[in-house]
């Protein structure tokens, strides 16, 4: 018998749950960023979203005529969430992550209180929305430390980032061992499209990968042309992944074993927190994660040869780095089979709570979705 996760039930109408399984270890940190990331690019054209941050810029004194700086803008954003929120823990047992328009209270259900995921959630969709360069910031600390995921901003050449689990100020200068920037939009404009989303106020449009509405001066005004989903998911581990493969081959092949190490490592990285998550983005994951995945764990043994400076470890780590494109390879096809046949994009049924860790999503209706995920497992430490 399948049942709900406690407390869904209760959830308004305006509101739906979404439940599915959630991975332990460092598949369920991407599992988490790769939702982050999916959130953000619908939050992104929720006009109650830019319209809050544009009052949150004027508020603060920024009309943008005399070009300010991103940071100062990020700033106006972080501060604005922080002064409407508060910091709450997630429910015993489970971590939950709220739409911005919740946590904000700008429609009809309001929740103002959050963990540092959802405070992130909001500000990130915030900035994204008035076309900040924002980024998802993935820190690590080294073994055994938990790792962490702030909010960061791009401005010209400087990195700065923000921690909505703090009142710190924006700040520059990583305190992190390793941290990857991690694209909200996962490629989105290029994925399907020969340019950005057009999107008409009034009714926002939907990103569909398989059929695209264009200005396309050879079919006619406004036509309509099938695209492949995956052609910048195909670019990119090629480029990406392939390229810097090949770079390693190279310096295996004139006994240079740790530059091929580390070559082979930077692929496979490339491959994880990049080529993977944008190929799940494109329409499918529920055909393309069993080999994304499969890649992301032949990653961390790749990861773990670092450091390493023999013939049999570079030769070893070339094999791994293989096999993962390989993987992503065979997830591209899956997915450009499924844009053809036109089949439905459903991530897999519900799991049974009790038998399985577990996430559970509370979507908002409309164009610009919201969501909520509540991962049923062993409570984490505070982010």
């Amino acid at each position: 018998m399948t049942t709900q996760a406690p407390g869904i039930a209760r959830a308004p109408d305006e509101l739906r749950a979404k439940v599915q399984t959630y991975a332990a270890g460092t598949k369920g940190i991407r599992q988490s960023v790769e939702t982050l990331q999916k959130m953000a690019r619908e939050a992104r054209n929720d006009p109650d979203l830019r319209g809050w941050a544009i009052d949150a810029l004027r508020k603060a004194g920024i009309d943008g005529r005399d070009q300010p700086s991103v940071a100062k803008q990020a700033q106006a954003i972080v501060e604005a969430v922080r002064a409407q929120t508060i910091y709450v823990p997630d429910p015993v047992g489970t971590e939950w992550i709220q739409a911005p328009h919740v946590t904000l209270c700008l429609r009809n259900y309001c929740i103002p209180g959050e963990d540092c995921d959802g405070l992130f959630l909001a500000m990130l969709g915030a900035m994204l929305s008035i076309g900040l360069p924002a980024f998802i910031v993935r820190q690590q600390f080294g073994a055994g430390i938990q790792e962490h995921v702030l909010l960061g901003v791009k401005d010209g050449g400087e990195k700065w980032y923000a921690d909505p689990s703090t009142r710190d100020p924006l700040y520059r200068g990583s305190r992190a061992l390793r941290e990857d920037w991690i694209d909200p939009m996962g490629g989105l404009g290029t994925i399907g499209a020969s340019g950005a989303e057009l999107v008409t106020l009034g009714r926002a449009a939907r990103y569909t990968p398989t059929r695209v509405h264009q200005l396309n001066p050879q079919l006619g005004f406004g036509a309509i042309t099938t695209l492949d989903p995956y052609a910048q998911s195909t670019a990119d581990l090629s480029e990406k992944v392939q390229a810097q493969a090949t770079s390693g081959d190279s310096s295996l092949s004139s006994s240079q074993y740790a530059a091929a190490i580390t070559s082979y490592i930077a692929a496979g990285n490339a491959g994880a927190t990049a080529v993977g998550p944008e190929i799940d983005l494109a329409g499918y994951p529920n055909l393309t994660q069993p080999w994304t995945q499969g890649a992301w764990q032949i990653n961390a043994q790749l990861a773990a040869l670092a450091g390493k400076t023999d013939q049999a470890s570079a030769q070893t780590a070339q094999t791994y780095v293989y096999t993962m494109i390989s993987q992503y390879q065979g997830a591209i096809a899956a997915g450009q089979t499924a844009s053809r046949l036109g089949r439905p994009s459903t991530v897999g049924a519900p799991a049974m709570v009790g038998t399985a860790p577990v996430i559970v999503g509370v979507l908002a209706t409309g164009a610009a979705a919201g969501v909520a995920w509540a991962l049923l497992r062993p409570k984490k430490a505070r982010r």
